[in-house]
């Protein structure tokens, strides 16, 4: 039996979800990598009082394999045709398209609608800070967490 937790089809649609929180807007994929951990453990970076995954000690572990899904989930949405892809200066970015937006708004659960509004916290906590400053943020609570545990 395959797992669907922590696979490309999981994260495909987390990344929908982002996605159409950034409609306006193309995104990296390494920023929807940092938007996707920051809506799982909202706690953590205090935009909620619970983490929707749980507590787990080692969470910020689990950031590099998070990008490694994202990027394989934004290259199958891409061929999927349920975002676009728009080449820059800095690389690849990506924005949902019609398609995706049809798919998304099949999306009818409590976890979707949870993690959609994690989402938008998530987005209007790192609201005009650079993609650099983004992840050593994350650096920054990960080092902060680790401590506070005693690892």
């Amino acid at each position: 039996m395959n797992n669907l937790f922590n696979s490309t089809f999981e994260t495909s649609l987390r990344i929908l979800i982002i996605m159409s929180e950034y409609q306006d807007t193309h995104i990296s994929a390494d920023t929807i990598a940092a938007i996707d951990f920051i809506s799982i453990y909202g706690a953590e970076f205090k935009i909620s009082d619970t983490n929707l995954h749980g507590d787990n000690l080692f969470m910020f572990s689990e950031f590099t394999s998070r990008r490694t899904l994202v990027q394989q989930g934004v290259k199958k949405l891409v061929l999927q045709n349920l975002i676009s892809v728009l080449p820059s200066k800095e690389g690849f970015t990506y924005r949902i398209n019609s398609n995706g937006i049809k798919y998304i708004n099949s999306f009818e659960s409590h976890y979707a609608h949870s993690y959609k509004e994690m989402c938008h916290r998530a987005r209007q906590y790192i609201l005009n800070r650079a993609e650099k400053d983004v992840f050593k943020m994350i650096n920054e609570h990960s080092i902060r967490s680790l401590k506070r545990r005693g690892i």
